[in-house]
């Protein structure tokens, strides 16, 4: 897998290209189940490429609604968040 070039500090390392999702359902308005944040997205990233601890970078964010019958008054409503990056992991300070 091709990594893209960017500048990085001596103590961070590109692994791979990530992507990751995340998802909820809306009744009326009200959360019924999952968690369409970045946040969940992008820890969902670091879950699939097995690094807990690392982060990203050159992250795109897209979202997308299906609603009924309309997203102007929805009564159901899904969220999809999608994030796709460069996955980065750090050395740990050596020396102190």
């Amino acid at each position: 897998m091709l990594v893209a070039p960017m500048q990085l500090g001596p103590k961070e390392h590109a692994v791979a290209i990530g992507a990751g999702e995340s998802s909820a359902n809306y009744f009326l308005g009200i959360l019924m189940t999952g968690d369409d944040s970045l946040a969940e997205a992008v820890k969902n990233a670091r879950d699939k490429a097995h690094l807990t601890s690392a982060t990203m970078a050159n992250v795109f964010v897209d979202r997308h609604f299906f609603c009924f019958p309309s997203c102007w008054f929805p009564i159901y409503r899904e969220s999809r968040t999608t994030v796709f990056g460069t996955v980065i992991t750090y050395n740990p300070d050596e020396q102190k």
